[in-house]
């Protein structure tokens, strides 16, 4: 009876895996009747044989799988917008058809024939002296009146943003330069320096940029100039030494100085510089061999993902250059997020089965 009921089983397990390829609905409804659990759409919510909202991901269930998995199927979901489907499946940003740059966009000077502004658009300098790679910014915005933070500065449209500032504060004998842009800041910054209670009594507070600009070498951070502000009273939680902020630079805004929000206790402005007539440093380190402190060269992969190495030797969450681990998917902010398994109540599929066919033969 022995070898009957193994013959049965195989039998059994055969055409069942015909059957999982003929209909993915059938293979789900069966293991979903011997579990208890009937699985029917991936872990975002897709239903099994639908289109996900992420294209081009498809809900199917394979066999030997547990749960349905979503994949990449642009034949049947199609491709965001500048995007044309491939022969595996998935979307490849097609830049051939992008003719014009949009509002906001940046027109790269590294392409042969770079794409101009589109129609009723102009291209004004990038937002600052020391990017590279950019030769501006597509924009309508500029000498509207109003200084727009998304796309000008004093450097790039001062007619609607005035004339930059900088002025440097010190923190425990290390030195660091804010620029600022807002008039009303600048009249602030001024009157703390000609002020002695003032200055003893005002912090400096801002949200850290992970780059190095050339006003503010040798740091590879700085302040987001519509961020800075002038407090009188600061925090512990945001409170951290320049050196020490730049040489964790990697885990602040994580574990260190939540939120990437700085407001060092002992700051205090010292004086007003003219960066325009190198007043400021220009002394801009980058690593040693152009790479960051895991031996990722700069502009390339680590291969711990999505770790990137920016220009400035900076590892940063890259996954939509990077990718993601396995069972990890993509987020927006460029960090990979755990895949969300959903795991029958009932227990190990595999084993439920098994026991399924104990019980059938048991009594033989």
């Amino acid at each position: 009876m022995r070898k009957e009921a193994l013959l049965i089983f195989s039998i059994f397990m055969i055409g069942l895996l015909i059957v999982s390829f003929v209909s993915a609905n059938f293979f789900s409804d069966f293991f979903g009747k011997i579990t208890g659990n009937v699985i029917n759409e991936c872990f975002d919510g897709t239903l099994v044989n639908q289109c996900s909202l992420t294209k081009p991901k498809y809900c199917i269930i394979t066999f030997g799988s547990p749960k349905p998995l979503l994949v990449d199927d642009c034949t049947e979901c199609g491709c965001l917008e500048d995007y044309v489907c491939q022969s595996d499946g998935t979307c490849k940003e097609n830049l051939e058809e992008i003719t014009c740059k949009e509002e906001g966009e940046s027109v790269s000077n590294l392409l042969p024939d770079p794409p101009n502004c589109c129609e009723g658009l102009i291209l004004i300098k990038p937002k600052f002296s020391d990017v590279v790679g950019s030769l501006g910014i597509c924009t309508v915005k500029c000498r509207n009146g109003v200084c727009d933070a998304e796309t000008e500065t004093p450097y790039n449209c001062p007619a609607d943003c005035g004339n930059l500032a900088y002025f440097k504060f010190e923190v425990n004998e290390e030195t660091f330069i804010i620029q600022l842009t807002d008039p009303q800041k600048i009249q602030t910054a001024r009157e703390i320096l000609n002020s002695n209670v003032l200055r003893d009594n005002r912090h400096v507070r801002g949200i850290i940029i992970k780059e190095q600009v050339s006003y503010n070498g040798p740091w590879v951070y700085h302040l987001d100039p519509s961020s800075v502000s002038f407090p009188e009273i600061s925090i512990e939680l945001c409170d951290a030494a320049i050196e020490q902020i730049n040489e964790n630079i990697i885990t602040t805004g994580n574990t260190m100085l939540p939120g990437d929000s700085w407001c060092p206790w002992s700051a205090r402005l010292i004086e007003e510089l003219d960066c325009e007539n190198k007043e400021c440093s220009n002394e801009v380190v980058f690593p040693d061999d152009g790479a960051c402190e895991d031996g990722t060269i700069a502009g390339e992969c680590s291969t711990t993902k999505p770790k990137y190495c920016n220009d400035v030797g900076v590892l940063i969450d890259d996954c939509q250059t990077c990718g993601c681990s396995e069972d990890y998917d993509c987020q927006d902010d460029g960090s990979c997020s755990e895949v969300a398994e959903v795991i029958p109540s009932g227990g190990n599929l595999i084993q439920k089965i098994l026991e399924w066919f104990r019980n059938l033969f048991g009594g033989e």
